[in-house]
């Protein structure tokens, strides 16, 4: 289907560039109808280009579809890999708490009293 539109661009190319070296090589057959003949082959020409325009239109809302999922599918990754490291960061934030009390806890100052008989 990519090519398609190629392939019909190519082969009425080829019909106008027949068209055209028929009418310089041997005349226009109808002389007084050659507005009506060149309005033809440009309305050929434009349903042509309409053509390979819908064509290419088509492929990129394929490409888009697929862009679509792929980042879709990233976006999926990236959020459960986020989460992951929101998990991380907590039990470090939990340790580093922790590491705090204790370390508050190691130098506050402590009263012992021994009582002697």
């Amino acid at each position: 289907m990519q090519n398609s539109y190629r392939i019909i661009l190519f082969w009425g190319a080829c019909i106008l560039f027949v068209a055209f070296i028929w009418w310089a090589f041997f005349g226009f057959p109808l002389e007084d109808k050659w507005p009506a003949a060149i309005n033809a082959l440009a309305t050929i020409a434009i349903g042509l280009f309409t053509f390979a325009l819908w064509q290419s239109t088509d492929q990129l809302w394929t490409a888009s579809e697929k862009q679509f999922g792929l980042s879709k599918d990233v976006s999926d990754r990236q959020a459960i890999e986020i989460q992951n490291q929101l998990d991380l960061a907590r039990i470090s934030a939990r340790a580093a708490e922790q590491s705090a009390k204790a370390a508050i806890a190691a130098e506050r100052a402590r009263l012992y009293v021994n009582i002697e008989y």
